[in-house]
């Protein structure tokens, strides 16, 4: 039997606003400032530009969004309000449960021993039926020194390796992920494997 407990996200400094203003051709227009944010990990993005420096292109309406951020990167988007996060602790796993507007984050780690138990099940239930050109993504923060390389698999049949590529736009840089992909350097290896099929980048070598 598990103990579970529930409990909100502790109080953090305050999270970027994206403010909308009207531009001189009557557009709407967003600006954006950053501070760091440590609620979630996982991001989703509404606009159409997303490369850092630029300005993204609207798609929404008109209205004062909070986003989450870490430093420089995609826009990011998040509900105002902390998630719900539950903490379930048990003598064969425990787990994280991040219930969020429309997905819920699961991170779990088997007491076991060998490789099982040097992994972590990362489960994301999410339902973006009711959003419109809404994109979700989820990063994985490693200090394995992989440069611009990494790899991913190819159709399931092998691993290729994938470059990313500074002068290229972000979208141009994320590949195919049927199955699995990794970034290593000369000690360690950090490995994703994937249920369904998706795209994967490494855009901080």
């Amino acid at each position: 039997m598990s103990r579970r407990s529930t409990f909100r996200c502790p109080p953090q400094t305050p999270p970027c606003r994206l403010a909308t203003s009207t531009s001189k051709y009557g557009a709407p227009r967003r600006r954006a400032s950053c501070r760091s944010c440590v609620c979630s990990r996982v991001w989703c993005g509404s606009s159409r530009s997303s490369s850092c420096g630029t300005e993204p292109q609207p798609t929404g309406t008109r209205a004062e969004r909070t986003c989450s951020c870490r430093g420089r990167g995609a826009q990011v988007y998040t509900p105002p309000e902390p998630p719900l996060v539950r903490v379930s602790r048990g003598p064969v796993f425990s787990e994280i449960t991040s219930c969020f507007r429309h997905f819920t984050h699961t991170v779990r780690l088997y007491h076991l021993d060998g490789h099982a138990g040097r992994s972590l099940e990362i489960s994301n239930t999410v339902d973006i039926r009711s959003e419109v050109n809404r994109e979700l993504a989820m990063r994985l923060v490693s200090d394995v020194a992989n440069g611009n390389r990494f790899y991913s698999d190819l159709n399931g049949f092998q691993m290729q390796q994938r470059r990313t590529l500074a002068k290229l736009p972000l979208q141009a840089n994320f590949y195919p992920m049927s199955t699995a992909a990794f970034l290593q350097d000369s000690t360690s290896r950090l490995t994703l494997l994937a249920a369904q099929s998706q795209a994967v980048a490494a855009l901080r070598p």
